[in-house]
């Protein structure tokens, strides 16, 4: 699998060979690589990113103008936020009649022998006799 990303990318490295690669702009993204095996000293930016995930690891490829830099590393994970991702699932809501049931709930838990009330009366609904 090849994953090509183009933007303007700063890059960190944090030590036993994990590196944050970080675009900024628009649409900000983080790359974490770690058992990266290479020293990336000299390079501090790019602008076009390539992560092939092989079956022992991943190759990483960073360009900058017609300059290019190669190196392999264990693992990589790309994290990107997505904003509007759950903005069409129906998620559930509350209304206000479950509101205040589940307030009055919580206020009789709080008090002395509350948990005690709570329990007779749910094992009465689920009991009727």
């Amino acid at each position: 699998m090849r994953r090509s990303l183009t933007g303007e990318f700063t890059l960190r490295e944090l030590g036993q060979g994990t590196v944050n690669i970080s675009a900024t702009g628009p649409s900000p993204l983080d790359i974490w690589v770690r058992g990266a095996d290479t020293q990336l000293g000299h390079i501090s930016s790019c602008s076009s990113v390539d992560i092939d995930w092989l079956g022992d690891g991943v190759r990483v490829t960073l360009r900058q103008g017609a300059q290019s830099a190669q190196f392999r590393a264990g693992s990589a994970l790309i994290h990107e936020p997505k904003p509007h991702l759950y903005d069409r699932l129906p998620l559930g809501s509350i209304n206000a009649g479950t509101k205040r049931f589940w307030q009055r709930i919580f206020a009789l838990v709080r008090l002395p022998g509350g948990p005690r009330l709570v329990r007779y009366l749910a094992s009465r609904s689920r009991n009727p006799r």
